[in-house]
C-alpha cells in the first residue's frame, strides 16, 4: 500500500511538471509572436522613412538643377530622373526606387520599397505645369499610401 502511493505521487508530480512546462511554452510561443508583429511593423516603418527621406532629398537637388540651368543652353527648368543621375551626383537609396518627371515650372517624383507592395507609395510635388504623382495633394508635401 505505501509503494502505490509513492508511484502515485511521483505520476501526480510528473504531471505537474509536465502542465508547467507546457503552460510555460504556450507564453513563450506568445511572446515570440508578439515579438515577430511588433518587428514586422518597425521594418515596414523603417521603409516608409526610406522612402519619404529619399523625396526629402530631392528638393535641394532639383533647386540646384534648375539655377544651374539658368546659364545652359537648355534654361531653368526641373530635372526628370535621368537629368539628375547625370548631371549631379545623386544616388537612390538601395531598395528605394524612384520616378521624377520635371518641366520648367515644377517637378514631381515617387517613390516605391521593393520590400512593400506595388501600391505603397510616398509622392512629392513642387511647382506647376507638371501633373502630380498620387498621393501628392499639396505642393512640398511628402504624402503617402496608408501605412495601415
Amino acid at each position: 500500500m505505501g509503494e502505490s502511493l509513492v508511484v502515485e505521487s511521483a505520476r501526480n508530480i510528473v504531471l505537474r511538471m509536465l502542465l508547467e512546462i507546457s503552460m510555460v511554452a504556450t507564453i513563450v510561443i506568445i511572446l515570440a509572436g508578439i515579438a515577430a508583429n511588433s518587428f514586422g511593423a518597425a521594418r515596414r516603418h523603417a521603409h516608409f522613412a526610406a522612402m519619404m527621406a529619399e523625396l526629402r532629398s530631392l528638393i535641394p537637388l532639383q533647386e540646384t538643377y534648375w539655377s544651374e540651368g539658368i546659364g545652359l543652353a537648355r534654361g531653368p527648368g526641373y530635372a526628370d530622373l535621368e537629368d539628375l543621375e547625370r548631371d549631379l551626383p545623386f544616388e537612390s537609396t538601395p531598395g528605394v526606387s524612384l520616378a521624377v518627371r520635371g518641366g520648367p515650372r515644377g517637378w514631381t517624383a515617387e517613390a516605391k520599397h521593393r520590400d512593400l507592395g506595388v501600391t505603397e507609395v510616398c509622392a512629392i510635388y513642387l511647382g506647376d505645369g507638371v501633373e502630380p504623382f498620387r498621393p501628392a495633394e499639396e505642393p512640398g508635401l511628402i504624402r503617402c499610401t496608408p501605412k495601415g
